[in-house]
């Protein structure tokens, strides 16, 4: 491949940019062809002035996109190669290894860079990225939020808005970060607005920990048993709140009991769209879940994952490897506090007004006690940032650590 890469002009010295912007899937996994060609001049435009390297572009793609690779390469001005529909699963191969970095739609290819440790630059938009983005550290998620994804159709039947509301900025200063190595100590200033980068702060002082979130009650209205998307509201300041915890370096990770599967007032189809909405929502206000656990069963089904009982946080502790030691619960409810209890998490009682003396009178008993009582998101947020702090001077102080 590399001297079929050189008949084609690229020379072994070259710092190669792969980009793959088809994807026969079908196009509502396309990014704009026009913004794949801005991205990628802007991203050799910037290497060839910090690096004394040329720089070349591979683009990629399967038999019938070859029209799209030669549209792209006709508004680059670097030397580049269309590769599209040409090469065999092994030239793809040592292609994509070739490159320093791979700009990608949810492709094949995009798995190929990961598993050679290729920095990757995904665009997702219809398709699920909690499941097909790429494996390991080194990799951006770029995607613009929206109600309907991800919806897994191959063509869009409305305005592509998951795709037309990823910028070219977006992309290039994704691309950026990747090859940050190739800048020396040179970097882009500003905001990032990589949406699943979640840009941590300097102190990243829950780097490593993870918050369990009730939902109803806790990030939204309790209205009852929900029944459609349309009827979540979020409660006032949880997005934002929320956002300061993914900006310390937290997981977050709801667990909630949605015994309305198992009494027939809605379907697991309705839940799910309820918590596509929920999370849509949140990652507009750069607060992105990690993961949602829910337990569809009627409190008389005897489960194992029912809140009080610990089957969801057992889940997540081995899906998500969470550590434990590092970890809070916030909820709205005894069997919360209980919850958190049980598995050794950290547990907040949200009240947002209302104190349930009741329920505190039988946690007494229990001597099952939330660490902290708060009125809102707001607070309980203020309080495990403090906490966190602290327990890290405390461990810095006495020269103790929590091994990951």
């Amino acid at each position: 491949m590399a001297e079929r890469l050189t008949k084609a002009g690229i020379a072994a010295t070259d710092t190669l940019i792969g980009i793959n912007p088809g994807s026969i899937y079908g196009g509502a996994k396309r990014w704009l062809p026009d913004r794949f060609a801005e991205s990628t001049e802007r991203l050799c435009r910037r290497l060839n002035e910090s690096g004394d390297r040329r720089t070349a572009v591979v683009i990629l793609g399967a038999k019938g996109e070859e029209q799209l690779g030669r549209e792209i390469a006709a508004h680059l001005s670097a030397p580049s190669v269309n590769l599209s529909g040409a090469t065999t699963i092994r030239e793809l191969m040592a292609t994509v290894k070739r490159c320093a970095v791979l700009v990608t739609n949810d492709t094949g290819p995009m798995h190929v860079a990961s598993a050679f440790q290729v920095p990757v630059v995904a665009i997702f938009g219809p398709t699920d990225w909690r499941t097909t983005s790429p494996y390991g550290a080194n990799h951006a998620l770029v995607r613009h939020p929206v109600d309907c994804a991800p919806c897994m159709l191959r063509e869009c039947p409305i305005d592509h808005r998951c795709m037309t509301g990823v910028s070219v900025d977006q992309v290039y200063e994704a691309a950026v970060e990747r090859l940050s190595g190739l800048f020396g100590s040179s970097r882009l200033s500003g905001s990032n607005q990589i949406n699943q980068t979640n840009k941590m702060s300097q102190t990243n002082v829950l780097e490593g920990f993870t918050v369990f979130l009730d939902r109803d009650g806790t990030l939204n209205y309790d209205s009852g048993y929900l029944k459609s998307a349309s009827e979540l509201k979020l409660l006032p300041g949880v997005g934002p709140a929320l956002a300061r915890l993914k900006a310390a370096g937290a997981r977050l990770v709801v667990v909630t009991n949605q015994s309305g599967v198992g009494r027939g007032l809605l379907t697991l189809k309705d839940l799910e769209a309820i918590h596509a909405r929920l999370e849509g929502l949140l990652e507009q206000d750069d607060a992105a879940l990690d993961a949602i656990y829910f337990c569809p069963h009627h409190p008389d089904d005897g489960c194992r994952c029912r809140k009080p009982a610990r089957g969801m946080v057992d889940r997540a502790v081995s899906e998500l490897q969470v550590d434990l030691r590092r970890s809070y619960l916030i909820g709205d409810h005894a069997r919360d506090v209980q919850l958190a209890k049980a598995v050794g998490a950290k547990a907040i009682l949200v009240t947002s007004g209302r104190v349930d003396e009741q329920a505190i009178n039988m946690l007494r008993a229990q001597q099952a006690m939330p660490d902290t009582i708060v009125q809102s998101m707001a607070e309980a947020v203020d309080w495990i940032l403090k906490d966190a702090v602290g327990t890290q001077a405390s461990r810095i102080a006495s020269g103790s650590t929590i091994e990951p």
